[in-house]
């Protein structure tokens, strides 16, 4: 775990209480996957953006009128770096 860290890709983080919210809303409304809803709520209350290849996760956001602007694919990220 500390090389990630140290590689500057990763940060550690701990969800705001906006994000807990946030994440019971998503399971509230449907969407099983705690880990999940928690990583996308906290990505979006940080201004982060958070790598998933989960296209039910995005259909579901999209469908509810979520912010989908932060999900990359591990391509897309690929893509990021390398700028």
């Amino acid at each position: 775990m500390p090389s990630l860290l140290r590689s500057g890709l990763y940060r550690w983080i701990d969800p705001p209480d906006e994000a807990v919210l946030l994440a019971f809303r998503l399971r509230a409304e449907g969407h099983k996957d705690a880990v999940d809803n928690l990583l996308y709520a906290t990505a979006l209350v940080q201004g982060m953006r958070f790598i998933t290849m989960d296209e039910a996760l995005r259909k579901f956001l999209e469908e509810r009128g979520y912010e989908t602007g932060i999900l990359v694919t591990h391509r897309e990220l690929l893509r990021l770096i390398k700028r």
